[in-house]
């Protein structure tokens, strides 16, 4: 994923790839990644290549969001 800086700042929900594929977590955009914001990982960084970009979130949905995606 290529930073867009209109999205710098947004929640996203990302599949963490650097520590397992089953590593679902919130993250903030920053300017060369995403900085994890839940999870054993809370405030580690990733790099592109790191994660994967499963959605944009509103921060106040978060709860629902992660439940939605530990169902499937």
């Amino acid at each position: 994923m290529k930073t867009n800086k209109n999205n710098q700042g947004r929640w996203c929900m990302i599949r963490d790839t650097k520590t397992g594929h089953r590593n679902l977590v919130e993250a903030i955009i920053v300017d060369s990644g995403v900085r994890i914001q839940t999870g054993e990982h809370f405030g580690e960084k990733r790099i592109p290549g790191e994660f994967d970009v499963l959605e944009f979130i509103d921060p106040k949905e978060s709860d629902q969001t992660i439940g939605m995606f530990m169902a499937e």
